[in-house]
């Protein structure tokens, strides 16, 4: 089963980080984080929520920041109900199609109940997704749309279960995809050709945070920006 782990931002209603936990207890899925909860997600309210979820809710860890509650994990995805003209929203179905394979570890990131997560926050993350819904009231009760996203990941999951079918595919470690920025920012600085080198560099982090890229594929590029740091210092570029 692919490792999720379920991210609330700012929560403010007990029961929701209740109700979160027996859901996720539902699907199997046990890594609980609250970033900054405006709730007292312990009180008896958020417990009796949670029902044969509630050792899970008493396990939730909390953190000051999504960076670090998604340190740990290859991918952080938020979820959103506003679509901006500048994100490109994927749906619960493909996110479960793309990462049903992987052995990665992602996060699905969720706002709070008013207001949801803010750009800056949504920003933080690698993929943004959507739970289509009607257009005259699009936005899900937060614990509903772990749920959802929830069940559609599981139920990929049974489906390569069914199928007999493996995980294949070994997503890059964080800590690899971080030598892979560091060794091209490197090449980047020794081109004087390049000027906007901020702007590449910006370009390349994002495509390796966006990209499915195997620990194998990862480290075939880590070896040749390698080799070419050394042609270029050769060179004196």
């Amino acid at each position: 089963m692919l490792k999720v782990k379920i991210v609330l931002v700012r929560p403010v209603y007990d029961e929701n980080v209740g109700l979160t936990a027996r859901t996720m207890a539902n699907f199997g899925y046990r890594e609980l984080a609250l970033v900054g909860p405006e709730c007292d997600w312990n009180s008896g309210k958020a417990k009796s929520r949670a029902m044969h979820g509630k050792s899970l809710l008493l396990k939730a860890k909390e953190f000051d920041s999504i960076k670090e509650a998604v340190k740990d994990c290859s991918y952080a995805i938020a979820t959103s109900a506003r679509k901006g003209k500048n994100r490109n929203f994927l749906k619960p179905v493909e996110i479960a199609e793309r990462f049903g394979k992987s052995n990665a570890k992602i996060a699905l990131v969720f706002g709070s109940e008013p207001s949801g997560l803010s750009n800056r926050e949504i920003a933080e993350c690698d993929f943004v997704a959507s739970i289509p819904a009607s257009a005259k009231y699009p936005t899900l009760n937060l614990s509903h749309a772990v749920c959802v996203m929830l069940y559609q990941l599981f139920a990929e999951s049974e489906k390569k279960a069914g199928n007999g079918k493996k995980a294949g595919f070994k997503s890059a470690k964080p800590t690899t995809k971080k030598i892979l920025v560091k060794i091209f920012e490197k090449d980047l600085s020794l081109l004087s050709s390049i000027d906007d080198k901020k702007a590449v560099l910006a370009s390349f982090k994002a495509l390796c945070s966006r990209s499915l890229l195997s620990e194998k594929e990862a480290k075939a590029l880590i070896a040749f920006l390698s080799e070419t740091e050394k042609s270029l210092n050769k060179k004196g570029f």
